[in-house]
C-alpha cells in the first residue's frame, strides 16, 4: 500500500485497539491505496456499519469487549476464507443489553457464522479423537439420510449473529422451555429472543476452540427449534474429548443436560 502522504493529529496516540481495527479494515479491503488519506483524515468516515440504527464493529467491541466477539477477520483465518465485511444487524441497545446480562452471569457473544451445516463442520472436523476437536465416532449418522436433508442441508444465512452460550432451562421439557424464552421478551412488543439455530452453534463451538481451545457445552447440549423426520428437536453439544453430538429427543424429554443456548434474532 503506497504511503504517499502521512498526516497525524499533533500529539495523538495511537492505541493498540486501534491499530487492531485499522488492520482488520486494511484485511477486509475497506482501507486501501485510494482512501488511506481520507482514513487519516476522518476516520470516523469508514464505518463498519452503512445501516442506519445498526451498531459497527468497532463500537460493537467497546461495549461488548473482544474476547466477547469473533470477527470474520478471525472466520476468515481459521476457515481459509475471503469474505468481506457483514453488517452487525443489530442496536447499540442490543449489545448494551447482552453486556448488562454477562455482568450478571451469562456470556453474551457476538460471533462471525460463514454459513457451514452441521454435515461440512464434522465432515472437516472428523471423527478421531487424538484430533480436536472432533465428531463423536460412536454416535450414529441418522442426520445424513436423505430423511433429514430438509434440515440437515439448509443452514441458515451467514452473518454476525448475538449468541448466548450459557446453557439455560435445564430439568425442563420442550414446552416449558419455550414458556421461558418467551418470558425473556416479556416486556417487548414481540420477543426478540429465539434458540440458536443449531447449525451457527456447532460451526461457532468449533470456530472458538479452534482459536482459544474452549470447550463451549462441554458437558451440555443445546436443544433446538429444528425439527427431524420424526417430529423430534434437534440437540447439540457434550464437546468432551470423545467427540461432538448430534442427536434429537422428542418434546416431552427432561433432562439436567438439555438446554437452551438463547439468540437474538437478527434485525
Amino acid at each position: 500500500m503506497a504511503m504517499a502522504k502521512l498526516a497525524v493529529n499533533g500529539g495523538s496516540v495511537i492505541t493498540a485497539p486501534q491499530w487492531r481495527d485499522f488492520w482488520e479494515k486494511v484485511e477486509l479491503n475497506k482501507i486501501n491505496s485510494k482512501n488511506f488519506q481520507d482514513f487519516l483524515d476522518n476516520p470516523n468516515r469508514l464505518s463498519d456499519s452503512e445501516l442506519p440504527g445498526l451498531i459497527s464493529l468497532s463500537r460493537a467491541k467497546k461495549i461488548l469487549g473482544r474476547n466477547k466477539i469473533f470477527t470474520v477477520v478471525s472466520y476468515n483465518k481459521l476457515w481459509r476464507e475471503s469474505f468481506s465485511d457483514f453488517p452487525i444487524r443489530y442496536t447499540e441497545e442490543d449489545l448494551a443489553e447482552a453486556k448488562q446480562q454477562n455482568e450478571r452471569g451469562e456470556d453474551w457473544r457476538l460471533v462471525f457464522y460463514g454459513g457451514r451445516s452441521i454435515i461440512q463442520v464434522r465432515r472437516n472436523s472428523g471423527l478421531d479423537p487424538f484430533s480436536q476437536p472432533c465428531f463423536s465416532a460412536t454416535d450414529a449418522d441418522w442426520y445424513f439420510r436423505t430423511t433429514e436433508s430438509g434440515w440437515a442441508n439448509n443452514p441458515p444465512a451467514r452473518g454476525y449473529y448475538l449468541v448466548n452460550f450459557r446453557g439455560q432451562f435445564k430439568n425442563l421439557n420442550y414446552e416449558h422451555q419455550e414458556k421461558h424464552l418467551k418470558d425473556l421478551g416479556a416486556f417487548r412488543d414481540s420477543s426478540p429472543y429465539e434458540r440458536t439455530n443449531p447449525h451457527v452453534f456447532t460451526e461457532v463451538v468449533f470456530s472458538i476452540f479452534a482459536l482459544t481451545g474452549e470447550r463451549i457445552a462441554e458437558s451440555w447440549r443445546h436443544w433446538s427449534s429444528t425439527f427431524t423426520s420424526n417430529g423430534a428437536f434437534v440437540h447439540v453439544g457434550l464437546l468432551d474429548f470423545n467427540g461432538y453430538r448430534v442427536d434429537s429427543e422428542s418434546p416431552n424429554t427432561r433432562a439436567d443436560s438439555l438446554r437452551v443456548s438463547v439468540c437474538v434474532k437478527p434485525r
